[in-house]
C-alpha cells in the first residue's frame, strides 16, 4: 500500500459519524493525554533546545504521535482489503477450512462475510 492510497475522501455524512461514537472519543482521548503528557515531560526535564539529546527525544516523540495518529485513522477509515475474485488455497488441504460465498463463487477469508456495498 503506498502512501497515497491512505488519503481520506469522506463520500457521506456516515464515515464523520464514526469520529463521534463513545469508541474513537475515548481512544483519541487516551492517545492525546499520554502523547501530551509525554510531550509536556520531555519540554520540562529535557529542554529540546539545549541538547542534542533533547532534541531527538523531542523529535521522536513527535513524529511517535503522528505516526500512533495516522495508523489509528488509517486503521479506522481504509478498509483491509479483500481477496481476489477466482482465488484458491496454494495447499488443497486448506480448502477444507475456508468458506465457500455462493454470491461471489470463490473461497473467503475466515472471518470474512460478502459486503453489500463493494458486491464482494
Amino acid at each position: 500500500m503506498n502512501i497515497l492510497s491512505a488519503i481520506i475522501v469522506f463520500e457521506n455524512l456516515y464515515e464523520v459519524k464514526r469520529l463521534f461514537h463513545w469508541g474513537p472519543i475515548i481512544a483519541l482521548t487516551v492517545i492525546s493525554v499520554c502523547s501530551s503528557m509525554a510531550i509536556l515531560d520531555s519540554i520540562l526535564w529535557y529542554w529540546p533546545l539545549d541538547t542534542t539529546g533533547g532534541s531527538i527525544n523531542f523529535i521522536m516523540l513527535i513524529n511517535w504521535t503522528v505516526l500512533i495518529l495516522y495508523n489509528y485513522f488509517n486503521a479506522m477509515f481504509v478498509g483491509p482489503g479483500y481477496i481476489p475474485l477466482g482465488w484458491k488455497p496454494e495447499n488443497q488441504q486448506d480448502i477444507m477450512y475456508l468458506q465457500f460465498c455462493r454470491l461471489c463463487q470463490g473461497y473467503k477469508a475466515p472471518r470474512a462475510h460478502h459486503c453489500r456495498k463493494c458486491n464482494r
